[in-house]
């Protein structure tokens, strides 16, 4: 067999997407880098897990959620191998390196200004996936993020920090979506509004 096309395999993924598999594969077994192994199996023309039909979507795609034993870690090396029972000197192995989280989008529009007269707290604003969680640090990297920080369905964020911060301090902002890894930092400097 030649090799089937797999989508790339990301340090954490539940499961493995196959988007094309050759012509008279009956068993395809996805092993983790600790050989910890999941086999889809052929029948008419469905794959199945177990009992399970895993339906292709609109592409073609097949998703092969991993077993509970598997874990798929950064630096790893994957297998996805194919078989057919019937004959087994077509029986072929591949190897798909694991690679790193996709990144968070970078939080956007990141402000820290002191307000008003007699401000009591730092007032820091800006934009991020709605989805994403915001993580603040100050200029040495200690964790400044208030508890009741909380990002709207449009993605903005609003988050007061006490003690509040003096003008020209620096703080960061970072953002982390689900099933990603943190985004890239984020610089602001205390202003005075």
């Amino acid at each position: 067999f030649t090799d089937a096309k797999v989508e790339p395999i990301k340090d954490g993924d539940e499961a493995v997407v196959i988007s094309e598999i050759p012509e008279g594969v009956k068993e395809i077994t996805i092993k983790d880098g600790a050989n910890n192994e999941k086999t889809i199996t052929k029948d008419g023309d469905n794959w199945k897990d177990g009992e399970t039909v895993l339906t292709p979507d609109q592409n073609g795609k097949i998703t092969v959620p991993k077993s509970d034993k598997q874990t798929f870690k950064q630096g790893d090396v994957a297998k996805v191998i194919l078989k057919d029972p019937d004959s087994p000197s077509r029986d072929h192995e591949q190897l798909i390196s694991v690679g790193a989280k996709d990144k968070t989008t970078k939080p956007e529009d990141v402000k820290a200004l002191n307000k008003g007269e007699n401000p009591t707290s730092t007032t820091v604003t800006g934009k991020v996936d709605p989805k994403a969680t915001v993580k603040i640090l100050d200029e040495n990297g200690k964790d400044i993020t208030p508890a009741d920080i909380k990002v709207n369905p449009d993605g903005t964020f609003t988050a007061e920090i006490k003690p509040i911060k003096k003008d020209g301090d620096k703080i960061q902002v970072i953002a982390t979506e689900p099933g990603k890894g943190p985004s890239d930092p984020i610089d602001a400097v205390v202003k005075t509004d």
